[in-house]
């Protein structure tokens, strides 16, 4: 457990990973880190890289991100790229069940399809099409519809368009077995598993289709950013405010003390006693993240493994959101990321942090 937030030594891990390699027409690289059983960190070595690895990937990225058992990356071009778990032959329809390396995705609905941004999540994919024209969704299983193609049932769901009335997408966010995406008009849409009222529809159960989401504060508040944690959802409202709803267990949904009793929220709800204009927001498996103006990181949630940054014997949990302590110095944080239990900070200057559990080499 680290609880502690010393940034982490990227030139070295690359220094290494390159000795003796030589230079190369342009350096191009990711580097990658944790949890490797299925190959999800994009290498052969080892079940866990318990340091930044440079992964050689000489096309210019445009976005990537880190699912459950996987990988995507999104070249310049549009081009979806991934790694790591083949269940399903979601990755590559050429290959195994088990695992696939770093490779463009090989699945005949895609081909030649240029996308703008994508999500995972444990057992679905979502991708939007360039110009955020569509939802492109698919994965192993549609148990709980986080496909959002209809009926759920366990087996492969090829490549479909998510049903949304035609309007134009500008943001995907997938939690564990539930999907969020976001219209260019600020509308919210939610799908899939319901159990922990994630979908913010202010009821129970699941839901096959995508359905706005128009409860409670979040009503006639135009958005501008989502975040999906395993059981819980965030929104960032166009004037700053942030929305939260879901899973509350351990104080996750920074609700405040009048939450403390309510451990599932199933409409969204204003965070209370945010001292600023929220920037930007993340969910993570047991806490949650908001970025105020001026580089401010605020936290809350659970603390059992140091992911907010502090001692366990000092805060075990908290349902208020807090800023992150970075001792003796400011910190202005960029962007922030947040895994089941352990986070990720980016400075202005460029430096990466972590803190939190490290059992799986996820702190670096």
């Amino acid at each position: 457990m680290f609880s502690s937030t010393a940034p982490l030594n990227l030139a070295a891990s690359t220094a290494e990973d390159r000795r003796g390699q030589g230079p190369g027409p342009e350096e191009r690289y990711i580097l990658t880190w944790g949890a490797n059983a299925n190959r999800q960190c994009l290498s052969d070595e080892a079940r866990v890289i318990p340091s930044p690895k440079h992964v050689p990937f000489l096309r210019p990225l445009r976005s990537f991100c880190a699912g459950w058992d996987g990988s995507l990356l999104l070249d310049s071009e549009g081009a979806l790229w991934g790694g790591g778990s083949n269940r399903g032959q979601c990755l590559s329809e050429e290959l195994s069940d088990e695992h696939v390396p770093l490779s463009r995705l090989d699945v005949a609905e895609l081909d030649a399809v240029p996308f703008e941004a994508a999500d995972m999540g444990r057992d679905h994919i979502m991708a939007i099409l360039e110009g955020g024209r569509a939802v492109i969704s698919w994965g192993p299983s549609n148990e709980f519809g986080q496909i959002g193609h209809g009926l759920p049932y366990r087996s492969r769901v090829r490549p479909g368009v998510v049903h949304l009335g035609g309007v134009l997408v500008k943001q995907v966010a997938c939690g564990e077995h539930h999907s969020l995406v976001l219209t260019a008009h600020g509308e919210v849409y939610s799908f899939g598993c319901n159990l922990h009222g994630a979908l913010g529809s202010g009821r129970c159960g699941s839901q096959e289709q995508a359905e706005r989401v128009l409860g409670n504060h979040l009503r006639s508040m135009p958005v501008r950013g989502i975040a999906a944690g395993p059981q819980s959802s965030m929104a960032l409202s166009i004037g700053g405010h942030v929305f939260c709803w879901g899973c509350n267990s351990r104080g996750r949904l920074g609700l405040g003390p009048a939450y403390d009793q309510e451990p599932t929220v199933l409409a969204p709800v204003s965070v209370p006693t945010l001292p600023g204009v929220a920037r930007a927001i993340a969910a993570g498996g047991q806490h949650s993240a908001v970025i105020l103006r001026r580089g401010r990181l605020f936290l809350a949630g659970d603390n059992r493994s140091g992911q907010l940054g502090q001692s366990r014997k000092d805060v075990d949990w908290t349902s208020t959101f807090f800023e992150l302590p970075f001792q003796d110095y400011m910190l202005r944080v960029r962007t922030v990321a947040l895994g089941k239990k352990h986070t990720l900070i980016l400075s202005y200057d460029g430096e990466l942090y972590a803190c939190g559990c490290n059992a799986e080499g996820g702190a670096g």
